[in-house]
């Protein structure tokens, strides 16, 4: 006996590329899927969220999908506070992953080499060099997006979001 299979409940996979051009300390993009909007499993017809965390970017970014029947929505900007742990190995230097709007708190575990500040959307450095582990917690920002995939013929389908800073 066949089997037949309810494909407006067929499973969205999201892949997201990133062009590197020009990435650096002075501008760069991150992106992720939102993990708070986005219900465990897209399906077909469900909005699927995605953050885009971008600094330095003069003229903005672009964002294109690997099928072009899907237009992206933005939603604006949204601040969010993070936290991660943060070394420095015999260095005053460190990075975190989200371009930094401001500092919260630094709390040291072990060695304390005093203040850090933020010398660039992702930079850190400490008053002193040396070997230390701490917390941060910063906030910071990102622009909310998302897209809907209508109901296709396969039971899976990928979708490639692709995000590369506009031309000068």
């Amino acid at each position: 006996m066949a089997t037949t299979t309810d494909l407006a409940k067929g499973n969205v996979t999201i892949e997201f590329k990133l062009s590197c051009a020009g990435a650096g300390k002075d501008k760069g993009i991150n992106v992720e899927a939102d993990s708070t909007l986005n219900p465990d499993c897209i399906k077909y017809g469900d909005l699927a969220y995605f953050r885009v965390y971008h600094w330095g970017l003069s003229k903005g970014y672009n964002i294109q999908t690997s099928d072009t029947s899907i237009s992206v929505a933005s939603s604006g900007s949204t601040s969010e506070d993070k936290e991660e742990s943060i070394s420095f190995a015999n260095t005053d230097s460190t990075t975190v992953s989200y371009p930094i709007d401001s500092i919260n708190s630094v709390t040291w575990f072990g060695n304390n080499l005093g203040t850090v500040l933020a010398t660039g959307k992702t930079e850190l450095k400490a008053s002193k060099v040396g070997l230390a582990a701490a917390t941060i917690k910063y906030t910071t920002s990102y622009s909310l997006h998302s897209f809907t995939v209508t109901p296709k013929t396969s039971e899976t389908y990928p979708v490639i979001v692709y995000i590369e800073e506009n031309p000068s």
